[in-house]
This record gives C-alpha cells, structure tokens and sequence, in this order.
C-alpha cells in the first residue's frame, strides 16, 4: 500500500503482491513473505505492507493498519554531491605541465549504516564530453 495515498501499490500498472501457503507447525510462529518488485520509481516513498490470513478461503485474520511504522518501508532518496579541486593548490586551477592530483570530495546522503559502498570515479573533458586519456611517460 501506498503510505501517501492509501491505495494499493501499481508498479507497471499491476498490484504488488506476494502468496504463501504454510502449514503451522505451532500454534503460534512466524513465516517470511517475500515481495519483488522494482523499486526504481519509488524514491522519497513510502510503502505499507498488509497481511490477510485465510483457512479454507476464509479470512481468518487481518493486519492492515496503514501508520504501523513495524509494517512501512520508506524509499530514501540516495544521493551523492562532489567537489573536486587540486590538492597542491586547494582549488579549480591546477597546473598543466606536470603531474597533478585532484582530490574529489564526495558528499553522501541516506545510506544505510554498516553497509559497503564504492565509488568510482573517472575525469571527463569538459569540452568534448568524453572520458579523460592520461598519459603517463617514465623518463630515466
């Protein structure tokens, strides 16, 4: 469900939904529900997930409580913000007859803690929109 408006989650159009049949092994338990689906259209979200227990095509149980935090999943809205300037001199302007090395701030917001990132970065020509050909030439 949609936390936002309170209707069913559409993902291309379809409602998201998952199915699981069990046979309770106690009288009390637990199993795992598994949804799939593609999150891309989802960010700054948030999305709530409804149960219904059935016997015998009855409905023996229901959770559906749209402000129930245990049951919500929010989207966040990753992003990252980058400064780049040359490390010898601190700032846009680098020298352009030897060797230089250009150090890239990377600012990052809503990333899960504990979890490991990477990033890659590559220099680009302003000019003409392509990737960067550093040369490097040893002289001895």
């Amino acid at each position: 469900m949609s936390k936002e408006t309170g209707e069913k989650l559409l993902i291309d159009g379809k409602e998201v939904t998952a199915e699981k049949t069990f046979t309770a092994k106690n009288a009390s338990g637990s199993i795992e529900l598994e949804f799939t689906f593609d999150a891309s259209t989802l960010q700054g979200t948030s999305i709530v997930v409804f149960e219904t227990l059935y016997h015998n095509n009855l409905e023996v149980a229901v959770h559906a409580d749209i402000e129930d935090q245990g049951q919500t999943i929010d989207f966040v809205d990753i992003r990252i913000k980058t400064t780049a300037k040359d490390k010898e001199r601190g700032g846009k302007e680098a020298s352009a007859n030897k060797a230089v090395t250009i150090v890239d701030t990377v600012e990052y917001k809503d990333l899960i803690v504990g979890q490991e990132y990477t990033v890659k970065g590559i220099l680009m020509n302003k000019a003409t929109e392509e990737a960067l050909q550093v040369l490097w030439q040893v002289r001895r």
